[in-house]
C-alpha cells in the first residue's frame, strides 16, 4: 500500500514527501519569518569593560544566530569576546585576548536561540568615546502550533 490518496487516514496528520524510496511523514519544517539584525555597539562606551546586550528572544519564536562579531573602531584595547545567554547557561563563541584596533571578535555559524536566550559582546579596558561595533545578525522562525 503507498500514500498516494489524500483522502487516505494516513494523510490525517501532518505533511508526507516521497524520498524515492517511499513515502514518508515528514519533520517539523524548518522556516524563515524574518531577518534578524541587532545592533549592541555604540558610538560612545563609557570607561571600563563595555558590554552590549541584545534583546531576549520572545515567546513565539525561535531565532538562528548566525553571526555575532564586536570590534573597536578607536584603538587596541583588551580583551574582547562574544557569547549567548539564557537564564540557566552561558556559552563562550569566540575571543580575542589583545585585538588591535579594528581587529573583530566574532562567532560565525548557526546557533538556535529559543525563548529567553540572548547574544552578549564585550569589550574591556574601554575608555569613554571609543567606538565600540557590534551586532548579531541571523533570522527569526514564528513558532505555529
Amino acid at each position: 500500500m503507498s500514500i498516494t490518496d489524500p483522502t487516505e487516514a494516513y494523510f490525517k496528520d501532518g505533511g508526507w514527501g516521497w524520498d524515492l524510496t517511499r513515502w514518508r511523514k515528514l519533520a517539523l519544517l524548518f522556516g524563515y519569518t524574518d531577518r534578524w539584525a541587532e545592533n549592541l555597539g555604540t558610538a560612545a562606551a563609557p570607561g571600563g569593560t563595555y558590554t552590549g546586550a541584545g534583546t531576549a528572544v520572545p515567546a513565539g519564536y525561535v531565532y538562528v544566530l548566525q553571526a555575532l562579531s564586536i570590534a573597536n573602531n578607536t584603538g587596541a584595547r583588551g580583551m574582547s569576546r562574544v557569547w549567548i545567554r539564557s537564564a540557566t547557561y552561558f556559552c563562550f563563541l569566540g575571543c580575542v585576548a589583545t585585538p588591535a584596533q579594528y581587529e573583530p571578535c566574532y562567532f560565525s555559524g548557526a546557533i538556535v536561540l529559543k525563548e529567553g536566550d540572548y547574544a552578549v559582546v564585550q569589550q574591556a579596558d574601554a575608555v569613554a568615546g571609543d567606538v565600540i561595533y557590534a551586532a548579531a545578525v541571523g533570522y527569526k522562525m514564528k513558532i505555529n502550533e
